[in-house]
C-alpha cells in the first residue's frame, strides 16, 4: 500500500527527490509532495530542462507553488537552465543528464523515494526523465531509494489533440493509489492558478485535470521498471508524435545510449 510507504519518519532522516522535466510539473504529482513533507521528509526538486523562453517566470511560480506546501527554494533546483538542457530537446542530451544527476543524487541527502513523470508517450522531456532514472535504477547509482513513477498525460488509443490526464498505463505495472478527500482536491486545483503564463496548455490540461482530481481523487503511482526502456510507452502513435513531432524510435535510440 503507498500509505504504508508514506510512514512519518524523523524530520531530515532521508529525503524524496522529484525529478521533473518542466516548472509546472509539480502540479501533478501536488498529493505526492505534500504528502512527503508531512510525514518529515526533506522534499528535493529538480527540473531537467530551461522550461523554455518564460523560464525565469514559470522558474518564479513553481517556485510559489512549492513554498506554499513547504518546499524552500534551497532545495530546488533548475538544472536545466544551468546546463543549457533545452524544453523540448531532453532527448538530446540524456548521457549527460544522466552523469549530472547520478553524481548530484550521490552528493545528496539519503534518498528514500525518488518520483519521476511516467513512461507514456505523453510528453519526450517526461519520456526522457523515465529514461535517465530507469537506467540509473538498473545500474545501482541511486541507493536503496524506492522509484516510482506518476502519470501526467497520455494518448494511449486516442487520435489527434485526444488524451488522458494522469491515467496510468497498465504495461507499467501494479498500481498504487494515494486518496485525498474533496476538500484537498479542491485545494490541489487550485495550484493550477499559479501558473498564468502557462495558460494555454491550461485550457486544456485544466478540465483533464479537474476532472482527474475532484472525480477519481486519487493520484496513482507505479514502480520504475527498467525493462520498459525497451518498449515503446505503448502501441500505436504516441502523443508526443502527434503534438511535437518527435518519433517514439528517436527517444528510445537515446536512451539505449544511457
Amino acid at each position: 500500500m503507498l500509505s504504508e510507504w508514506l510512514t512519518p519518519t524523523a524530520p531530515g532522516e532521508c529525503s524524496a527527490v522529484f525529478v521533473l522535466a518542466h516548472p509546472d510539473d509539480e502540479f501533478f504529482c501536488m498529493p505526492l509532495i505534500t504528502a512527503e513533507v508531512l510525514g518529515g521528509r526533506t522534499v528535493q526538486v529538480v527540473y531537467l530542462t530551461d522550461g523554455g523562453p518564460l523560464a525565469s517566470t514559470r522558474e518564479r511560480e513553481s517556485l510559489k507553488v512549492l513554498g506554499d506546501v513547504g518546499v524552500g527554494a534551497d532545495f530546488v533546483r533548475f538544472a536545466g537552465r544551468e546546463h543549457g538542457w533545452r524544453d523540448g530537446h531532453l532527448h538530446e542530451k540524456v548521457g549527460e543528464v544522466r552523469d549530472w544527476l547520478a553524481t548530484w543524487l550521490a552528493e545528496s541527502p539519503t534518498c528514500a523515494r525518488l518520483y519521476v513523470p511516467a513512461w507514456e508517450g505523453g510528453h519526450h522531456d517526461h519520456d526522457c526523465c523515465f529514461g535517465v532514472v530507469a537506467s540509473l535504477l538498473r545500474d545501482g547509482r541511486v541507493g536503496n531509494a524506492l522509484c516510482l513513477q506518476f502519470p501526467l498525460y497520455n494518448g494511449e488509443g486516442l487520435r489527434g489533440p485526444l488524451f488522458r490526464c494522469m491515467r496510468p498505463l497498465r504495461s507499467n505495472g501494479e498500481e498504487f493509489a494515494l486518496r485525498f478527500s474533496v476538500a484537498h482536491a479542491v485545494q490541489y486545483l487550485k495550484t493550477a492558478r499559479a501558473y498564468p503564463s502557462q495558460w494555454r496548455s491550461w485550457v486544456a490540461l485544466g478540465p483533464a485535470s479537474a476532472w482527474a482530481y475532484l472525480v477519481r481523487r486519487s493520484i496513482v503511482v507505479q514502480r520504475v521498471k527498467p525493462a520498459r526502456l525497451h518498449q515503446p510507452p505503448h502501441a500505436g502513435v504516441a502523443f508526443f508524435e502527434r503534438r511535437f513531432g518527435v518519433r517514439v524510435e528517436e527517444v528510445l535510440e537515446a536512451l539505449r545510449r544511457l
